[in-house]
Protein backbone atom coordinates (compact mmCIF):
# COMPACT_ATOMS: atom_id res chain seq x y z
CA UNK A 1 0.00 0.00 0.00
CA UNK A 2 2.80 2.74 0.54
CA UNK A 3 4.18 1.86 -2.90
CA UNK A 4 1.38 2.37 -4.09
CA UNK A 5 0.70 5.45 -2.39
CA UNK A 6 3.75 6.95 -2.76
CA UNK A 7 4.03 6.23 -6.82
CA UNK A 8 0.28 7.93 -6.85
CA UNK A 9 1.60 11.41 -4.88
CA UNK A 10 4.46 11.08 -7.96
CA UNK A 11 1.92 11.42 -10.65
CA UNK A 12 0.50 14.21 -8.36
CA UNK A 13 3.33 15.65 -8.16
CA UNK A 14 4.02 15.68 -11.78
CA UNK A 15 0.60 16.70 -12.80
CA UNK A 16 0.78 19.84 -10.32
CA UNK A 17 4.23 20.71 -11.88
CA UNK A 18 2.83 20.55 -14.75
CA UNK A 19 0.00 22.72 -14.17
CA UNK A 20 1.96 25.35 -12.70
CA UNK A 21 4.41 25.37 -15.90
CA UNK A 22 1.15 25.75 -18.29
CA UNK A 23 -0.45 28.46 -16.29
CA UNK A 24 3.00 30.72 -16.26
CA UNK A 25 2.82 30.08 -20.25
CA UNK A 26 -0.76 31.32 -20.25
CA UNK A 27 -0.25 34.21 -17.53
CA UNK A 28 2.08 35.71 -20.10
CA UNK A 29 0.10 35.40 -23.02
CA UNK A 30 -2.50 36.99 -20.82
CA UNK A 31 -0.46 39.94 -19.78
CA UNK A 32 0.42 40.46 -23.26
CA UNK A 33 -2.91 40.15 -24.49
CA UNK A 34 -4.00 42.70 -21.75
CA UNK A 35 -1.11 45.40 -22.95
CA UNK A 36 -3.01 45.21 -26.19
CA UNK A 37 -6.36 45.52 -24.83
CA UNK A 38 -5.15 48.64 -22.42
CA UNK A 39 -4.00 50.51 -25.69
CA UNK A 40 -7.01 50.04 -27.69
CA UNK A 41 -9.64 49.98 -24.94
CA UNK A 42 -9.81 51.03 -21.38
CA UNK A 43 -13.24 50.67 -20.46
CA UNK A 44 -12.68 46.52 -21.55
CA UNK A 45 -9.75 46.67 -19.25
CA UNK A 46 -12.47 48.26 -16.89
CA UNK A 47 -14.48 45.59 -16.76
CA UNK A 48 -11.90 43.18 -16.39
CA UNK A 49 -10.64 44.96 -13.54
CA UNK A 50 -13.88 44.69 -11.97
CA UNK A 51 -14.36 40.92 -12.59
CA UNK A 52 -11.05 40.49 -10.98
CA UNK A 53 -11.14 42.26 -8.06
CA UNK A 54 -14.94 41.06 -6.70
CA UNK A 55 -14.20 37.97 -5.79
CA UNK A 56 -15.08 36.46 -2.33
CA UNK A 57 -17.67 40.09 -2.48
CA UNK A 58 -21.27 37.96 -0.83
CA UNK A 59 -23.56 40.67 -1.79
CA UNK A 60 -24.23 44.12 -2.63
CA UNK A 61 -25.27 44.60 1.28
CA UNK A 62 -22.39 42.75 2.68
CA UNK A 63 -19.13 43.70 3.80
CA UNK A 64 -16.50 43.68 1.47
CA UNK A 65 -13.31 43.96 3.45
CA UNK A 66 -11.42 41.45 2.14
CA UNK A 67 -11.60 42.60 -1.06
CA UNK A 68 -11.77 46.65 -1.06
CA UNK A 69 -9.86 47.45 2.32
CA UNK A 70 -6.60 48.72 0.36
CA UNK A 71 -7.75 49.93 -2.68
CA UNK A 72 -7.64 53.74 -2.91
CA UNK A 73 -9.15 56.19 -5.76
CA UNK A 74 -5.60 56.08 -7.56
CA UNK A 75 -5.08 52.32 -7.31
CA UNK A 76 -5.50 51.37 -10.83
CA UNK A 77 -6.95 47.36 -10.45
CA UNK A 78 -6.47 46.20 -13.65
CA UNK A 79 -2.45 46.32 -13.04
CA UNK A 80 -2.88 43.85 -9.95
CA UNK A 81 -1.08 40.61 -10.83
CA UNK A 82 -2.74 37.53 -10.50
CA UNK A 83 0.09 35.40 -9.65
CA UNK A 84 -0.19 31.38 -9.03
CA UNK A 85 1.57 29.85 -6.85
CA UNK A 86 2.65 25.67 -7.76
CA UNK A 87 2.60 23.37 -4.43
CA UNK A 88 4.93 20.59 -4.70
CA UNK A 89 3.98 18.43 -1.46
CA UNK A 90 2.38 15.36 -2.31
CA UNK A 91 -0.67 14.62 -0.35
CA UNK A 92 -3.46 12.10 0.11
CA UNK A 93 -7.42 12.31 -1.41
CA UNK A 94 -9.51 11.80 1.24
CA UNK A 95 -12.02 8.65 1.25
CA UNK A 96 -15.33 10.27 1.13
CA UNK A 97 -17.61 8.34 4.05
CA UNK A 98 -20.97 7.39 2.02
CA UNK A 99 -23.90 5.76 3.78
CA UNK A 100 -24.76 2.41 2.80
CA UNK A 101 -27.39 2.09 0.17
CA UNK A 102 -30.95 0.71 1.53
CA UNK A 103 -31.55 -2.73 -0.05
CA UNK A 104 -34.80 -4.80 -0.52
CA UNK A 105 -35.15 -7.68 2.18
CA UNK A 106 -33.82 -11.01 0.54
CA UNK A 107 -37.28 -14.01 0.45
CA UNK A 108 -37.40 -15.86 3.49
CA UNK A 109 -37.09 -19.52 3.57
CA UNK A 110 -40.05 -19.98 5.36
CA UNK A 111 -43.21 -21.08 2.88
CA UNK A 112 -46.35 -19.09 3.20
CA UNK A 113 -49.75 -21.47 3.22
CA UNK A 114 -52.40 -19.93 0.80
CA UNK A 115 -54.62 -18.27 2.64
CA UNK A 116 -58.54 -18.05 2.05
CA UNK A 117 -59.14 -15.04 -0.50
CA UNK A 118 -61.52 -12.20 1.44
CA UNK A 119 -63.88 -10.72 -0.63
CA UNK A 120 -65.55 -7.11 -0.19
CA UNK A 121 -67.67 -4.82 -2.98
CA UNK A 122 -66.98 -1.47 -2.55
CA UNK A 123 -70.32 0.51 -3.96
CA UNK A 124 -69.79 2.71 -6.71
CA UNK A 125 -65.94 2.18 -6.22
CA UNK A 126 -65.58 2.32 -10.14
CA UNK A 127 -64.24 5.38 -12.25
CA UNK A 128 -67.83 5.06 -13.61
CA UNK A 129 -69.76 5.02 -10.06
CA UNK A 130 -70.87 1.40 -10.34
CA UNK A 131 -70.25 -0.86 -7.88
CA UNK A 132 -66.71 -3.14 -7.99
CA UNK A 133 -65.82 -6.13 -6.52
CA UNK A 134 -62.20 -6.11 -4.38
CA UNK A 135 -60.38 -9.58 -3.53
CA UNK A 136 -57.40 -9.51 -0.34
CA UNK A 137 -55.10 -10.48 -3.81
CA UNK A 138 -54.88 -7.37 -5.84
CA UNK A 139 -57.72 -8.07 -8.23
CA UNK A 140 -60.95 -6.22 -9.01
CA UNK A 141 -64.68 -7.34 -10.72
CA UNK A 142 -67.21 -5.63 -12.08
CA UNK A 143 -70.88 -6.92 -12.88
CA UNK A 144 -71.10 -9.10 -15.46
CA UNK A 145 -74.81 -10.57 -15.19
CA UNK A 146 -77.31 -10.41 -12.01
CA UNK A 147 -79.64 -13.25 -11.39
CA UNK A 148 -83.08 -13.31 -8.81
CA UNK A 149 -80.81 -14.87 -6.42
CA UNK A 150 -76.77 -14.50 -7.61
CA UNK A 151 -74.78 -11.72 -9.17
CA UNK A 152 -71.70 -13.01 -11.43
CA UNK A 153 -68.77 -11.09 -11.44
CA UNK A 154 -65.86 -11.07 -14.15
CA UNK A 155 -62.01 -9.47 -13.95
CA UNK A 156 -62.24 -5.90 -14.28
CA UNK A 157 -59.38 -6.18 -17.05
CA UNK A 158 -61.20 -6.52 -20.17
CA UNK A 159 -59.50 -4.28 -22.99
CA UNK A 160 -58.59 -4.69 -26.24
CA UNK A 161 -55.46 -6.18 -25.45
CA UNK A 162 -56.57 -8.18 -22.53
CA UNK A 163 -59.72 -9.91 -21.67
CA UNK A 164 -59.05 -11.50 -18.71
CA UNK A 165 -61.52 -14.89 -18.15
CA UNK A 166 -61.54 -15.15 -14.14
CA UNK A 167 -65.02 -15.07 -12.89
CA UNK A 168 -66.68 -14.69 -9.33
CA UNK A 169 -70.39 -15.91 -8.42
CA UNK A 170 -72.03 -14.01 -5.31
CA UNK A 171 -74.46 -16.03 -3.87
CA UNK A 172 -76.74 -16.29 -0.47
CA UNK A 173 -73.55 -18.70 0.87
CA UNK A 174 -70.72 -15.45 0.08
CA UNK A 175 -68.43 -15.58 -2.91
CA UNK A 176 -66.81 -18.73 -5.37
CA UNK A 177 -64.19 -18.46 -7.67
CA UNK A 178 -64.34 -19.90 -11.06
CA UNK A 179 -62.23 -22.52 -12.72
CA UNK A 180 -60.41 -19.93 -15.09
CA UNK A 181 -57.67 -18.14 -13.49
CA UNK A 182 -56.19 -14.83 -13.99
CA UNK A 183 -53.65 -14.32 -17.20
CA UNK A 184 -52.19 -11.02 -15.28
CA UNK A 185 -50.67 -10.30 -11.85
CA UNK A 186 -52.47 -8.81 -9.35
CA UNK A 187 -52.43 -5.18 -8.28
CA UNK A 188 -51.20 -5.26 -4.14
CA UNK A 189 -52.38 -1.74 -3.61
CA UNK A 190 -55.65 -1.78 -5.92
CA UNK A 191 -57.91 -2.17 -3.36
CA UNK A 192 -55.77 0.39 -0.50
CA UNK A 193 -56.22 3.08 -3.65
CA UNK A 194 -59.88 2.73 -4.44
CA UNK A 195 -61.02 2.67 -0.52
CA UNK A 196 -58.58 6.37 -0.31
CA UNK A 197 -59.70 7.62 -3.69
CA UNK A 198 -63.23 6.76 -3.24
CA UNK A 199 -63.23 8.37 1.20
CA UNK A 200 -61.01 11.35 -0.38
CA UNK A 201 -63.04 12.44 -3.29
CA UNK A 202 -66.55 12.11 -0.33
CA UNK A 203 -64.14 14.41 2.34
CA UNK A 204 -63.04 16.99 -0.52
CA UNK A 205 -67.10 17.23 -1.91
CA UNK A 206 -67.42 18.41 1.49
CA UNK A 207 -64.01 20.66 1.85
CA UNK A 208 -64.12 21.87 -2.00
CA UNK A 209 -61.55 24.88 -1.10
CA UNK A 210 -59.06 22.51 1.45
CA UNK A 211 -56.19 21.27 -0.45
CA UNK A 212 -56.44 18.01 -1.81
CA UNK A 213 -52.81 16.84 -0.59
CA UNK A 214 -53.97 17.41 2.81
CA UNK A 215 -56.97 15.46 2.85
CA UNK A 216 -55.67 12.81 0.51
CA UNK A 217 -52.91 12.07 2.91
CA UNK A 218 -55.22 12.28 6.13
CA UNK A 219 -57.36 9.74 4.72
CA UNK A 220 -54.10 7.30 3.29
CA UNK A 221 -52.99 7.40 6.93
CA UNK A 222 -56.08 5.68 8.36
CA UNK A 223 -56.58 3.17 5.36
CA UNK A 224 -52.64 2.31 4.86
CA UNK A 225 -51.07 -0.38 7.08
CA UNK A 226 -47.04 -0.77 7.30
CA UNK A 227 -47.43 -4.44 6.78
CA UNK A 228 -49.24 -3.61 2.98
CA UNK A 229 -46.98 -5.11 0.53
CA UNK A 230 -47.39 -2.30 -1.97
CA UNK A 231 -48.81 1.17 -1.43
CA UNK A 232 -50.71 3.18 -4.33
CA UNK A 233 -49.39 6.60 -5.85
CA UNK A 234 -50.82 9.57 -3.32
CA UNK A 235 -49.75 11.89 -5.94
CA UNK A 236 -52.32 10.42 -8.80
CA UNK A 237 -55.20 10.06 -6.26
CA UNK A 238 -54.81 14.01 -5.32
CA UNK A 239 -55.77 14.68 -9.18
CA UNK A 240 -58.32 12.69 -9.08
CA UNK A 241 -59.81 14.31 -6.12
CA UNK A 242 -59.38 17.70 -7.82
CA UNK A 243 -61.19 16.75 -11.41
CA UNK A 244 -64.39 15.06 -9.19
CA UNK A 245 -64.63 18.36 -7.52
CA UNK A 246 -63.70 21.16 -9.48
CA UNK A 247 -67.23 20.96 -11.33
CA UNK A 248 -68.67 21.73 -7.29
CA UNK A 249 -66.35 25.42 -7.00
CA UNK A 250 -67.81 28.35 -8.23
CA UNK A 251 -66.32 29.81 -11.90
CA UNK A 252 -63.35 32.18 -11.13
CA UNK A 253 -64.42 35.61 -11.98
CA UNK A 254 -62.70 36.99 -15.62
CA UNK A 255 -63.79 40.92 -15.18
CA UNK A 256 -64.84 43.22 -12.19
CA UNK A 257 -68.05 43.17 -13.63
CA UNK A 258 -68.79 39.30 -11.53
CA UNK A 259 -71.73 38.45 -8.95
CA UNK A 260 -69.98 37.74 -6.34
CA UNK A 261 -70.85 34.29 -4.99
CA UNK A 262 -71.77 34.39 -0.70
CA UNK A 263 -72.87 30.89 -0.28
CA UNK A 264 -68.94 29.75 -1.31
CA UNK A 265 -67.55 32.48 1.34
CA UNK A 266 -66.82 32.11 4.83
CA UNK A 267 -69.59 33.35 6.99
CA UNK A 268 -69.39 36.68 8.02
CA UNK A 269 -66.13 37.05 6.71
CA UNK A 270 -66.89 39.65 3.54
CA UNK A 271 -67.11 43.39 5.19
CA UNK A 272 -66.99 45.68 2.29
CA UNK A 273 -67.38 45.59 -1.79
CA UNK A 274 -66.69 48.47 -3.23
CA UNK A 275 -66.85 50.25 -6.26
CA UNK A 276 -64.71 52.97 -7.84
CA UNK A 277 -64.57 54.81 -10.93
CA UNK A 278 -64.85 50.87 -12.47
CA UNK A 279 -62.88 49.38 -10.29
CA UNK A 280 -63.79 46.80 -7.56
CA UNK A 281 -62.25 46.44 -4.13
CA UNK A 282 -63.43 43.63 -1.75
CA UNK A 283 -62.80 43.96 2.46
CA UNK A 284 -62.14 40.82 4.60
CA UNK A 285 -62.03 40.28 7.70
CA UNK A 286 -63.90 38.43 11.30
CA UNK A 287 -65.11 40.78 13.53
CA UNK A 288 -62.47 39.73 16.10
CA UNK A 289 -60.02 41.17 13.82
CA UNK A 290 -61.93 44.32 13.58
CA UNK A 291 -62.36 44.38 17.66
CA UNK A 292 -58.61 43.87 17.99
CA UNK A 293 -57.06 46.44 15.12
CA UNK A 294 -59.67 49.08 16.77
CA UNK A 295 -57.52 49.10 19.87
CA UNK A 296 -54.05 48.61 18.19
CA UNK A 297 -52.00 52.12 18.30
CA UNK A 298 -49.91 51.54 15.41
CA UNK A 299 -50.89 49.84 11.78
CA UNK A 300 -48.66 48.40 9.65
CA UNK A 301 -49.99 48.16 5.88
CA UNK A 302 -48.28 46.34 2.72
CA UNK A 303 -49.66 44.80 -0.63
CA UNK A 304 -48.67 41.81 -2.26
CA UNK A 305 -49.15 40.49 -5.87
CA UNK A 306 -48.18 36.93 -6.62
CA UNK A 307 -51.27 36.01 -4.90
CA UNK A 308 -53.81 38.00 -7.05
CA UNK A 309 -55.16 37.35 -10.51
CA UNK A 310 -57.04 38.85 -12.69
CA UNK A 311 -59.01 41.05 -12.84
CA UNK A 312 -57.87 42.07 -9.39
CA UNK A 313 -54.09 43.14 -9.07
CA UNK A 314 -53.09 43.51 -5.77
CA UNK A 315 -53.59 42.11 -1.55
CA UNK A 316 -53.32 44.69 0.76
CA UNK A 317 -53.05 43.90 4.50
CA UNK A 318 -53.44 46.06 7.66
CA UNK A 319 -51.84 44.30 10.63
CA UNK A 320 -51.10 45.09 13.92
CA UNK A 321 -49.20 43.97 16.96
CA UNK A 322 -50.75 42.40 20.59
CA UNK A 323 -49.08 42.03 23.52
CA UNK A 324 -48.99 41.24 26.68
CA UNK A 325 -46.29 41.60 29.24
CA UNK A 326 -42.75 41.13 27.36
CA UNK A 327 -44.93 38.57 24.70
CA UNK A 328 -46.10 40.06 21.36
CA UNK A 329 -46.85 38.90 17.95
CA UNK A 330 -47.96 40.73 14.99
CA UNK A 331 -50.89 39.42 13.01
CA UNK A 332 -53.16 40.20 9.88
CA UNK A 333 -56.26 41.87 10.68
CA UNK A 334 -57.78 43.38 7.55
CA UNK A 335 -57.67 41.74 4.25
CA UNK A 336 -58.41 43.60 0.97
CA UNK A 337 -58.41 42.31 -3.04
CA UNK A 338 -57.64 45.39 -4.80
CA UNK A 339 -58.29 45.85 -8.53
CA UNK A 340 -56.51 49.39 -8.56
CA UNK A 341 -53.99 51.67 -6.59
CA UNK A 342 -54.72 55.13 -7.15
CA UNK A 343 -55.25 57.59 -4.12
CA UNK A 344 -58.94 57.57 -4.24
CA UNK A 345 -58.79 53.47 -4.07
CA UNK A 346 -57.01 54.05 -1.26
CA UNK A 347 -59.45 56.58 0.53
CA UNK A 348 -62.52 54.35 -0.02
CA UNK A 349 -60.91 51.40 1.39
CA UNK A 350 -59.57 53.32 4.28
CA UNK A 351 -62.83 55.37 4.79
CA UNK A 352 -65.11 52.00 4.97
CA UNK A 353 -62.34 50.24 7.17
CA UNK A 354 -63.27 53.30 9.37
CA UNK A 355 -66.89 52.78 9.24
CA UNK A 356 -66.50 49.19 10.20
CA UNK A 357 -64.70 50.19 13.19
CA UNK A 358 -67.60 52.71 13.80
CA UNK A 359 -64.63 55.20 13.77
CA UNK A 360 -63.72 54.58 16.91
CA UNK A 361 -60.25 53.68 16.12
CA UNK A 362 -56.89 54.58 18.71
CA UNK A 363 -54.40 54.28 15.91
CA UNK A 364 -51.57 57.01 16.69
CA UNK A 365 -49.29 56.08 13.92
CA UNK A 366 -49.33 54.08 10.46
CA UNK A 367 -46.09 52.01 9.20
CA UNK A 368 -46.11 51.94 5.42
CA UNK A 369 -43.95 51.38 2.15
CA UNK A 370 -43.55 54.59 0.05
CA UNK A 371 -46.04 54.53 -1.91
CA UNK A 372 -47.17 58.50 -2.59
CA UNK A 373 -50.90 57.75 -3.49
CA UNK A 374 -51.21 55.50 0.13
CA UNK A 375 -49.92 58.43 2.01
CA UNK A 376 -52.21 61.02 0.57
CA UNK A 377 -55.12 58.56 1.25
CA UNK A 378 -53.76 58.00 4.73
CA UNK A 379 -53.53 62.01 5.42
CA UNK A 380 -56.94 62.58 3.78
CA UNK A 381 -59.01 60.25 5.84
CA UNK A 382 -56.86 60.61 9.28
CA UNK A 383 -56.60 64.36 8.89
CA UNK A 384 -52.59 65.94 8.01
CA UNK A 385 -51.25 65.61 11.29
CA UNK A 386 -51.50 61.41 10.53
CA UNK A 387 -48.14 60.18 11.85
CA UNK A 388 -46.87 58.36 9.22
CA UNK A 389 -43.43 56.28 9.12
CA UNK A 390 -42.14 54.91 5.99
CA UNK A 391 -40.24 51.79 6.14
CA UNK A 392 -36.25 51.83 6.80
CA UNK A 393 -36.07 48.72 4.71
CA UNK A 394 -37.69 50.06 1.71
CA UNK A 395 -35.99 53.34 1.81
CA UNK A 396 -33.07 51.58 1.70
CA UNK A 397 -33.95 49.90 -1.50
CA UNK A 398 -35.18 53.11 -2.93
CA UNK A 399 -31.73 54.87 -2.48
CA UNK A 400 -30.07 51.38 -3.53
CA UNK A 401 -31.97 51.58 -6.78
CA UNK A 402 -30.23 54.90 -7.38
CA UNK A 403 -26.80 53.75 -6.49
CA UNK A 404 -27.26 51.35 -9.37
CA UNK A 405 -28.78 53.54 -11.79
CA UNK A 406 -26.28 56.40 -11.18
CA UNK A 407 -23.44 53.78 -11.63
CA UNK A 408 -22.06 53.57 -8.27
CA UNK A 409 -22.79 49.94 -7.43
CA UNK A 410 -19.50 48.67 -9.44
CA UNK A 411 -17.45 51.00 -7.36
CA UNK A 412 -19.16 50.01 -3.96
CA UNK A 413 -18.75 46.47 -4.15
CA UNK A 414 -14.77 47.07 -5.33
CA UNK A 415 -13.56 50.73 -3.43
CA UNK A 416 -13.35 50.62 -0.02
CA UNK A 417 -14.17 54.74 0.88
CA UNK A 418 -17.11 54.52 -1.67
CA UNK A 419 -18.60 51.53 0.39
CA UNK A 420 -18.27 53.30 3.65
CA UNK A 421 -19.36 56.71 2.32
CA UNK A 422 -22.75 55.04 0.85
CA UNK A 423 -23.05 52.99 3.93
CA UNK A 424 -23.17 55.80 6.03
CA UNK A 425 -25.80 57.34 3.53
CA UNK A 426 -28.07 54.35 3.92
CA UNK A 427 -28.00 54.64 7.57
CA UNK A 428 -29.21 58.23 7.65
CA UNK A 429 -32.40 57.22 9.18
CA UNK A 430 -31.01 56.07 12.16
CA UNK A 431 -30.10 59.41 13.61
CA UNK A 432 -32.60 62.30 14.85
CA UNK A 433 -34.54 64.10 11.96
CA UNK A 434 -33.17 67.42 13.55
CA UNK A 435 -29.64 66.41 13.08
CA UNK A 436 -30.30 64.13 9.48
CA UNK A 437 -30.06 67.11 7.28
CA UNK A 438 -27.25 69.02 8.84
CA UNK A 439 -25.15 65.92 8.25
CA UNK A 440 -26.25 65.17 4.64
CA UNK A 441 -25.08 68.33 3.90
CA UNK A 442 -21.33 67.85 5.64
CA UNK A 443 -21.93 64.51 3.08
CA UNK A 444 -22.58 66.16 -0.01
CA UNK A 445 -19.40 68.57 0.80
CA UNK A 446 -16.83 66.36 0.73
CA UNK A 447 -18.28 63.87 -2.03
CA UNK A 448 -16.83 63.51 -5.38
CA UNK A 449 -18.58 65.04 -8.63
CA UNK A 450 -19.46 61.36 -9.68
CA UNK A 451 -21.87 61.58 -6.30
CA UNK A 452 -23.98 64.22 -7.93
CA UNK A 453 -26.48 62.79 -9.56
CA UNK A 454 -27.07 60.21 -6.41
CA UNK A 455 -26.87 63.42 -4.26
CA UNK A 456 -29.10 65.04 -6.12
CA UNK A 457 -31.99 62.59 -6.19
CA UNK A 458 -31.88 62.20 -2.26
CA UNK A 459 -32.24 65.63 -1.71
CA UNK A 460 -34.91 66.77 -3.91
CA UNK A 461 -37.20 63.06 -3.35
CA UNK A 462 -36.19 63.07 0.58
CA UNK A 463 -35.39 66.32 1.57
CA UNK A 464 -37.34 68.78 -0.43
CA UNK A 465 -40.54 66.54 -0.69
CA UNK A 466 -43.69 67.19 1.05
CA UNK A 467 -44.87 64.04 0.83
CA UNK A 468 -41.87 62.17 2.87
CA UNK A 469 -40.30 64.74 4.92
CA UNK A 470 -37.27 63.60 7.05
CA UNK A 471 -39.18 62.98 10.37
CA UNK A 472 -41.34 60.24 8.52
CA UNK A 473 -37.99 58.20 7.66
CA UNK A 474 -36.15 58.75 10.69
CA UNK A 475 -35.84 55.32 12.97
CA UNK A 476 -34.31 56.89 15.40
CA UNK A 477 -35.17 55.14 19.07
CA UNK A 478 -37.41 52.89 17.22
CA UNK A 479 -37.09 49.76 18.35
CA UNK A 480 -39.63 48.27 15.24
CA UNK A 481 -38.37 50.07 12.12
CA UNK A 482 -39.89 47.79 9.33
CA UNK A 483 -42.32 46.18 7.47
CA UNK A 484 -40.49 43.05 7.74
CA UNK A 485 -42.79 41.48 10.00
CA UNK A 486 -45.98 42.07 7.08
CA UNK A 487 -43.39 41.10 4.70
CA UNK A 488 -42.84 37.32 6.34
CA UNK A 489 -46.58 36.97 6.84
CA UNK A 490 -46.57 37.92 2.71
CA UNK A 491 -44.21 35.44 2.22
CA UNK A 492 -45.55 32.58 4.33
CA UNK A 493 -49.10 33.37 2.10
CA UNK A 494 -47.56 32.87 -1.10
CA UNK A 495 -46.23 29.86 -0.33
CA UNK A 496 -49.11 28.60 0.85
CA UNK A 497 -51.05 29.73 -2.24
CA UNK A 498 -48.65 29.49 -4.94
CA UNK A 499 -48.80 31.31 -7.31
CA UNK A 500 -52.29 33.31 -8.09
CA UNK A 501 -54.78 30.86 -7.08
CA UNK A 502 -58.12 31.16 -8.06
CA UNK A 503 -59.84 34.00 -6.32
CA UNK A 504 -62.59 31.89 -4.20
CA UNK A 505 -59.82 29.52 -2.52
CA UNK A 506 -57.73 32.30 -1.80
CA UNK A 507 -60.45 34.07 0.33
CA UNK A 508 -60.66 30.51 1.81
CA UNK A 509 -57.08 30.76 2.70
CA UNK A 510 -57.19 34.22 4.13
CA UNK A 511 -59.85 32.94 6.20
CA UNK A 512 -57.50 30.33 7.41
CA UNK A 513 -54.74 33.08 8.22
CA UNK A 514 -57.57 35.40 10.16
CA UNK A 515 -58.38 32.00 12.31
CA UNK A 516 -54.55 31.42 12.85
CA UNK A 517 -54.50 35.17 14.00
CA UNK A 518 -57.11 34.32 16.44
CA UNK A 519 -55.20 31.27 17.68
CA UNK A 520 -51.99 33.50 18.20
CA UNK A 521 -53.87 36.15 19.83
CA UNK A 522 -54.50 33.23 22.45
CA UNK A 523 -51.39 32.40 22.58
CA UNK A 524 -49.74 35.63 23.51
CA UNK A 525 -52.77 36.26 26.54
CA UNK A 526 -51.22 32.79 28.00
CA UNK A 527 -47.62 34.15 27.74
CA UNK A 528 -47.15 31.33 24.88
CA UNK A 529 -45.86 32.96 22.05
CA UNK A 530 -43.55 35.49 21.67
CA UNK A 531 -42.51 37.69 18.24
CA UNK A 532 -39.51 35.89 16.47
CA UNK A 533 -36.72 37.39 16.18
CA UNK A 534 -33.35 36.03 13.56
CA UNK A 535 -29.98 36.43 15.78
CA UNK A 536 -29.43 39.48 13.11
CA UNK A 537 -32.46 41.46 14.54
CA UNK A 538 -31.45 39.99 17.86
CA UNK A 539 -28.05 41.90 17.04
CA UNK A 540 -29.34 45.40 15.87
CA UNK A 541 -31.70 45.36 18.72
CA UNK A 542 -28.22 45.64 21.14
CA UNK A 543 -27.50 48.37 18.96
CA UNK A 544 -30.27 50.50 20.38
CA UNK A 545 -27.93 51.31 23.44
CA UNK A 546 -25.43 53.32 20.92
CA UNK A 547 -28.83 55.99 20.40
CA UNK A 548 -28.40 56.45 24.33
CA UNK A 549 -25.10 57.15 23.83
CA UNK A 550 -25.72 59.33 21.28
CA UNK A 551 -28.57 61.34 23.58
CA UNK A 552 -25.64 61.88 25.78
CA UNK A 553 -23.55 63.36 23.51
CA UNK A 554 -20.92 60.70 24.18
CA UNK A 555 -20.87 59.39 20.49
CA UNK A 556 -21.01 61.71 17.48
CA UNK A 557 -23.11 61.81 14.27
CA UNK A 558 -20.53 60.78 12.63
CA UNK A 559 -19.53 58.01 14.63
CA UNK A 560 -22.71 57.11 15.24
CA UNK A 561 -23.49 56.40 11.50
CA UNK A 562 -20.08 54.54 10.95
CA UNK A 563 -21.46 52.27 13.96
CA UNK A 564 -24.39 51.77 12.51
CA UNK A 565 -23.16 51.24 8.94
CA UNK A 566 -20.94 48.32 10.14
CA UNK A 567 -23.51 46.80 12.01
CA UNK A 568 -26.70 47.18 10.26
CA UNK A 569 -26.07 45.18 7.26
CA UNK A 570 -29.14 45.33 5.25
CA UNK A 571 -31.19 47.76 5.18
CA UNK A 572 -34.22 46.04 6.69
Amino acid sequence: MDTEDTHVNEQISTSAQNVAQAGSEEETAIGNATDVMETEDTHVNEQISFVSSTNGVTDVWGSTASDASGISDEDDISRVEDLTLAVNTTFQVPKEILEESLEDAAPTESFTEDMPVIFEVVAGGSQRGKDLLCDSIGYTYVVKERHHSSTVWWCSVRNKSTRCPARVRENKDGFNQGHLNHNHPPVPSKKSKIIITQKAAHCASQQIFTAASGIVENVASEVLQQTDIEHPNLDYIMRVVNRKRQRLRPDDPQDLDFELQEDFLPDGFLKGDIKVDGRRHLIFATDEQLSILKTAKRWYLDGTFKVVRKPFDNLMSVHAFVRRGDCAKQIPLVFVLMSGRRTVDYIKVLQKIGRLLCREVEVEEFVVDFEKAMWKALRYVFGEDAKIHGCAFHWGQAVWRQVQAKGLATEYATRRETYVYIRKILCLPFLPAEHIPEVFESMVDIAPRRFDGLLSYIRSTWFVSSTWPVPCWSVFGMSIRTNNDVEGWHRRLNGRAGIAPPMYLLIRLLSDEANVALRNVQLVTELQLTRYQRRQQKTMQGQIARWSLYRRGEVSATALLKQMSTKYKHCA
